[in-house]
């Protein structure tokens, strides 16, 4: 490129710096600003299906996703202070507050973690959690962090699963360490007494402490 087509491009960066300049101050102002109110609202007493705050927030930026996350976390905190019947509500809002950023974000899992969550505690039917277990096998078969709730859920909801899903969790309990295994014990010695099959389908090692002695 010539000299004389360079200049009047410098020209224009000069003329347009102070455009750039006020951009990524408005940008810096606005992250600011919004972990700010985040974190007001996050701090907002569990007590209703509204928190002024957030809902603001995601009213302007329904694609700010720390104020989605912010908002699904705070209904759940308030679905628990409820009875099971009346978790439905709140929890199906969790449940629109992160379908979308699935979406925006596709391969984070913790969305769908945080889904099947929402999914389990509203008694939803097998074709669901077994949809939600396809993705987050998918997306992270060897994903340490998820693997305690995930399998924890699995367990409460083992009726609702497919064989296949069945055997891969059974390997991740089997793989598991202790720091994983060792708070699902107390889950897996509730879980007998609802879901006898569990004593047949667990690594004997595992669950023989928690099932009657075969005959």
């Amino acid at each position: 490129m010539r000299d004389e087509q360079i200049t009047p491009v410098r020209l224009w960066f000069k003329k347009c710096s102070w455009l750039i300049v006020l951009g990524f101050s408005f940008i810096g102002v606005y992250l600011s600003l919004s972990f700010l109110f985040i974190g007001i609202g996050r701090a907002l007493p569990a007590n209703s299906l509204d928190n002024p705050v957030l809902d603001m927030i995601i009213t302007v930026a329904p694609f700010n996703l720390k104020a989605r996350e912010a908002k699904a976390s705070w209904l759940r905190e308030y679905a628990m202070t409820l009875e099971p019947e009346d978790r439905v509500e709140p929890m199906q809002g969790v449940i629109s507050l992160l379908e979308p950023a699935t979406q925006w974000r596709p391969k984070w899992p913790y969305y769908h973690l945080a889904l099947l969550d929402a999914e389990y505690l509203i008694d939803s039917p097998p074709e669901v959690v077994q949809a939600r277990y396809d993705i987050l096998l998918d997306l992270a078969p060897n994903e340490r962090g998820l693997d305690s709730y995930m399998i924890e859920v699995a367990l409460r909801s083992w009726r609702k699963l497919r064989p296949d899903q069945k055997e891969l969790i059974v390997s991740k309990l089997t793989r598991s360490k202790s720091y994983i295994l060792d708070p699902l014990l107390w889950v897996i010695e509730e879980e007998t007494s609802v879901h006898p099959e569990l004593c047949h389908d667990l690594p004997q090692p595992i669950v023989q402490p928690y099932c009657p002695v075969r005959g």
